[in-house]
């Protein structure tokens, strides 16, 4: 829980995540690994194949269960990769009564 806590910090304060190639490489690759992964389930259950004591619709959700958590985690590598796309930090507001210097 810690580290999304500090993943959307980070993101408040306009801060972009190293390397960022690799971590879009194992962005698509999560992707893809996930794609097939439903889609590969999918045909299982319309093949028949899986259990009998698994309701199809019980698959079909946990699969779209899994594909929103997966593009959620790739809008925020988006976001979290890109300086220019990812959330500018907050202005600070100076007083100058207040200011030291």
């Amino acid at each position: 829980m810690k580290a999304i806590v500090h993943g959307i910090r980070a993101l408040q304060k306009g801060i972009a995540l190293a390397n960022a190639k690799t971590w879009r490489a194992t962005a698509t690759a999560v992707a893809a690994t996930s794609a097939f992964l439903s889609a590969a389930t999918s045909f299982a259950v319309a093949q028949g194949w899986l259990s009998e004591q698994i309701d199809p619709q019980v698959v079909m959700e946990v699969s779209s269960l899994l594909v929103a958590l997966v593009f959620t985690g790739l809008g925020y590598l988006g976001v979290a990769t890109d300086a220019e796309q990812g959330v500018a930090p907050k202005a600070s507001k100076s007083n100058a009564f207040l200011d030291e210097g």
